[in-house]
């Protein structure tokens, strides 16, 4: 009986060719254009650009114009120098035509604004920070210890692979716009929730044709419940792995050396996907316009949270609202996807495949009781 029911679900959810549409043929849309907007992206951030910095100075500091001098020669040079007076360094910063203003006086100081890039800001604070801490320290023995000043002098010639080295964290690609990627194949997932919905509504006497035969037949609600979920996830899961080969071998996406692993963390968001909207579907006695608008508020805006509309936004999230992460199925679910190609433990990842086990369970076990519990007076 279990695998009779199982068999016509399969051919019942695809014979729906919208919501296999939007489960697979979007994504796969969607992923090819995310791929000519960015494809140029991708190769343009291998290169390092050297900072555009002002320098203002008001003393003269031969140690430090040496420094400068050296971080701003060669092929590889890390600072683009525009030696100035304050009025036009303040005019060049604040029409973003360089990053930094680092101005010499008793002591050397660095300016921003808003808008000054981040990663710029910390290496050329880094370079001040480390000329200052080695100034003081330089002054320090000069006036205690006279004889060590040979040592400091030497301590003074900084080198920049003093100030900054390389640390490399992982051999995963680091690239940031491989995150939408991350969440188009999440959200081509989630979108899979509908199918549950669908499930849900077939199930409920009063809402379809198909659910009415259904509640007249002796079989068991529960067991033909997990049967059509169950077929749900087959499909959800087929079009999921689709498209993590097409963006991987197709595209030419990175998404690192694990493969195995993200097809199986595809099957797990399949499962939580289906029962997330088996859940939603089972609500009340509300019609299928307002649970599938439900349902699309909840995985639009969980996209959206999660990173698919906005990059970095998973990272504000958790920044200030953490709780917000560790329940929204898609965040955790992109999540699951980045720990695979970035970390190369599994602590984080395991984190993200128990949160959607306990999604899972809680929808799966609350859907099947407010449909076993709906009664008929006719139908």
């Amino acid at each position: 009986m279990f695998f009779h029911k199982y068999k016509y679900g399969l051919l019942q959810t695809i014979r729906n060719k919208e919501l296999v549409f939007w489960a697979l043929g979007f994504t796969i849309i969607l992923g090819t254009l995310f791929y000519a907007a960015f494809g140029n992206v991708y190769e343009k951030d291998e290169v390092f650009e050297a900072i555009p910095v002002a320098v203002v100075e008001n003393v003269q500091d031969d140690g430090f114009t040496q420094l400068l001098s050296e971080l701003s020669q060669g092929e590889d040079k890390m600072l683009a120098l525009n030696n100035t007076d304050k009025e036009k360094a303040e005019k060049l910063l604040e029409n973003g035509d360089v990053e930094a203003i680092i101005t010499v006086d008793e002591s050397i100081t660095l300016s921003i604004n808003s808008t000054s890039d981040n990663i710029s800001v910390s290496i050329v604070g880094s370079i001040v920070n480390e000329y200052n801490t080695k100034s003081a320290l330089f002054e320090e023995i000069a006036k205690t210890n006279p004889e060590k000043l040979p040592q400091a002098t030497e301590a003074m010639n900084v080198n920049i692979d003093n100030v900054l080295e390389e640390h490399k964290l992982t051999d995963a690609p680091m690239n940031p716009y491989t995150d939408y990627f991350y969440n188009l194949i999440a959200m081509g997932i989630m979108f899979g929730s509908t199918f549950g919905m669908t499930i849900a509504i077939n199930s409920q006497g009063n809402l379809s044709a198909i659910a009415a035969r259904k509640c007249v037949s002796p079989a068991k609600k529960s067991v033909s419940a997990i049967a059509d979920i169950l077929a749900a996830v087959t499909i959800v899961f087929a079009c999921s792995a689709i498209t993590i080969l097409y963006v991987k071998y197709v595209l030419g996406v990175e998404l690192g050396d694990r493969l195995g692993m993200y097809i199986l963390t595809a099957l797990c968001g399949s499962v939580m996907s289906v029962s997330l909207g088996y859940a939603v579907g089972s609500i009340g006695s509300m019609g299928e316009k307002a649970k599938g608008a439900i349902l699309l508020t909840v995985t639009l805006l969980g996209g959206f949270l999660s990173g698919l509309m906005s990059h970095g936004m998973r990272q504000i999230v958790e920044a200030n609202v953490p709780f917000i992460n560790k329940v929204n199925p898609a965040a955790i679910l992109t999540d699951a996807f980045f720990s695979l190609t970035v970390y190369p433990h599994y602590d984080r990842y395991i984190r993200s495949i128990i949160g959607m086990a306990v999604i899972t369970v809680i929808c799966t076990v609350a859907g099947i009781i407010m449909t076993r519990r709906k009664k008929y007076a006719s139908l």
